[in-house]
Parts: structure tokens; sequence; C-alpha cells
């Protein structure tokens, strides 16, 4: 995800979804707000905005949308217009474990229940955090790897921001404990810095195919990582499609490149399902006080290659 693309639309704090009185709230149906790291630019996201606005029709709410575009203080400054507009719920997809903390736990303080989604927060007073199981999928994109290699052969990591992002740190945990318990070597592990940058893992990758001219597989932490391996091979004369690339997320440019050959797979982390069972979860407590199912609901992953990418 480039910054150069976000910073265009710096400074907006808006609702995509319009403004709730606390009137509306009290006698209309029930609203619930939903926070997103950043809309327009992520098909991951963009695809769980679209579920949203599908199941809260299904569940008769009202949504109120926040696009924070990528900053962490748009967020949290977000957050809190959440509450000054008295919705009854909110679901939040953190950028940052930490920075967001103090706006979620402002919003629990003023009695309005917080759920994260995809990605959790360093705070224990959230409802519930619904994703996908990221250390399940690393192992799952590792044994394949392994498998694919026939337990030989090298492999280059390609980190996501692990220091700030919960789910960066399971990919990476997950991923080299089972590559460390197999013979496949990991040559190298690089950050591609905190926007998950794919012109950074392009350069890092083109750098380590003239270090390791015979590296046989690249596992990348996201899908814009992919494409950055992609692009890294293609400027050092690799063809990637003759190289075994994995990485997470099958968003549609993804599929286009499992099509032609140059990924061979990907971890879908369900981001729909995810938004589908979150809502419900929510709505539930709030109309019913159903207590979520488990303080932690994690979905498992599913690895997707050519053979097995859905027609369309």
């Amino acid at each position: 995800m480039r910054r150069t693309l976000l910073v265009l639309l710096a400074g907006l704090v808006l609702p995509l979804a319009g403004l709730v009185s606390k009137a509306e709230a009290a006698t209309g149906p029930i609203v619930i707000g939903v926070s997103f790291p950043v809309l327009m630019y992520s098909p991951f996201f963009d695809e769980m905005n679209s579920v949203a606005g599908k199941a809260a029709r299904e569940l008769g709410v009202k949504l109120v949308v926040m696009n924070a575009q990528w900053n962490d203080s748009q967020q949290a400054a977000g957050l809190g217009s959440l509450v000054q507009q008295g919705v009854q719920g909110i679901l939040v997809a953190p950028k940052d474990a930490d920075r967001l903390v103090p706006a979620i736990e402002a919003a629990v303080k003023a009695g309005i229940p917080v759920a994260t989604i995809d990605t959790p927060a360093n705070t224990t007073q959230v409802l519930f955090h619904l994703g996908a199981d990221n250390l399940e999928g690393a192992r799952e994109a590792a044994r394949f790897i392994i498998e694919k290699l026939g337990n030989k052969g090298s492999v280059i990591e390609l980190e996501g921001p692990v220091t700030t992002h919960a789910n960066a740190k399971a990919r990476k945990e997950g991923f080299e404990e089972e590559i460390n318990k197999s013979n496949v070597q990991l040559l190298a592990s690089k950050s591609a810095g905190a926007d998950w940058d794919r012109a950074l893992a392009g350069t890092i990758v083109r750098d380590l195919i003239a270090k390791y001219p015979k590296l046989d597989a690249v596992y990348a932490a996201n899908d814009g990582l992919a494409l950055g391996a992609v692009d890294g091979m293609t400027v050092s004369n690799v063809d990637p499609s003759k190289k075994i690339i994995v990485c997470f997320d099958v968003n549609p440019t993804t599929a286009i490149y499992l099509k032609q050959g140059d990924i061979t797979a990907a971890i879908d982390q369900l981001p729909g399902e995810q938004m589908t069972q979150a809502m419900q979860v929510l709505v539930d407590y709030i109309k019913n006080k159903t207590q979520p199912p488990q303080k932690i609901i994690l979905l498992k992953p599913k690895l997707v290659t050519k053979a097995t990418l859905p027609a369309g």
C-alpha cells in the first residue's frame, strides 16, 4: 500500500454513511459504527465494507462507516466522532495495535460496546475480537512451500510491520515456526516498512536475488509484498512463474497473478465471512445481551492456488 496515494486524502475524517443524531439512535434502528484503517486503496477492506452494508440490510441496522485513510490519529478521531454521534456499537479494524487503545477504551467507558475485526488491539476492554487465524495461515503457507520444494532448497521472507501490527507478527511467527522445523533454508527475512510497501518489497527482492541467485521461494506477509516480489524478479530477469511465491490475501489482482502463474498460492483470510460474523455477534449482543461465544473468535484461513481459485 503506497503512502503517496493516501496522503492525497489526508486530513479528512468523514463518515461514509451519514451522520446520525442521538434522537434517531434512541428511536430508530440500531446504529453501528464501523472504522476501517483505509478504504478505496485496499481490496481487503473494500470487500469488508461491501459485506458490512449487505449484513446491515439483512440485520435491519444502520451503519456509520469511517475511513481513517491509513492514519492513526485520524482513526482515533473517527472513534471519538462515533461516540459523539451516539452509535450503539462499534466494529473497528485497527491500523495499529497500540495507538488506538485510548480511543477504544474511551468508547467503552462511554457505554458503547466495541469489537475489533481483522486486527486485534492491545486492550482487554473490547467485547470480542474476530479475525483470521494468522498463525495457522502462516503455518499453512510454510507447509505448502516445504512440500513444493520437497523439503529442501531456500526461501526469503517479506515481513509486514511486526512491531506494530499483530497480524504481521503472527504471520512471521507461524511461518518461521514451520520453516525452522524443515530442511528448507530461510535465507533472509526483511521488512517492507510500516506501510507494507510494494515498491520497497520489489527493491528487497531485487537485492536478495543478486545475493542469492539460486533462491527457490518467497513468502510475503500480504498480497502487495508478493506483487513487489514479482516486480523485483522481473527487473532481475527472473521468471516469477519458475519460483514459488506464497502470500496472504486473495484480492482481484492476486487472483490474476494466480491464474497466470506468477503467484503460486495465497492465504485467504475470508474478509467477508469475518465481517458477516462480527456484525451478527455484535448485533445479537446489543439487541439481546447475548454474550459472544468466545472473547477471541478466529476463522481458519484457506490456502488458494490456481487450481482451487473460485471461478469468476
